[in-house]
């Protein structure tokens, strides 16, 4: 008996109820917050993404246009797809500290105190 496991295309599952390119970017965005792609990495070529999930260019370049707008990755003509580096955003007209934007965007901080006179 068939089961939805059963039934994929690649790593991608054909009976959800979400578009296989959806599911790829799904993938590859999880990819990312996990730490298997890191800001400035290559993302797998689109050869490649094609093999591992069974699908057309089309399809693919579907996942990583969407990807592109939510601003996850960026492409470098001719050399490929990268994830995206985030960079801090500082307004010098906002009277906040860059420590109070760094915890705005719940990144980890700490000082050190090198020299005490």
């Amino acid at each position: 008996m068939l089961t939805e496991s059963h039934i994929t295309t690649g790593d991608a599952n054909i009976l959800s109820k979400k578009p296989i390119y959806r599911q790829i970017a799904d993938t590859l965005r999880q990819q990312i917050a996990n730490g298997e792609l890191k800001p400035g990495d290559a993302l797998p070529t689109e050869a490649l993404l094609r093999e591992q999930y069974g699908v057309s260019r089309v399809t693919v370049r579907q996942a990583l246009k969407l990807l592109t707008e939510e601003r996850v990755i960026e492409s470098l003509q001719g050399s490929g797809w990268y994830v995206k580096e985030e960079r801090v955003n500082y307004d010098i007209y906002q009277l906040t500290s860059f420590y109070e934007k760094l915890v705005d965007r719940n990144v980890e901080t700490h000082s050190d105190v090198l020299i005490f006179q």
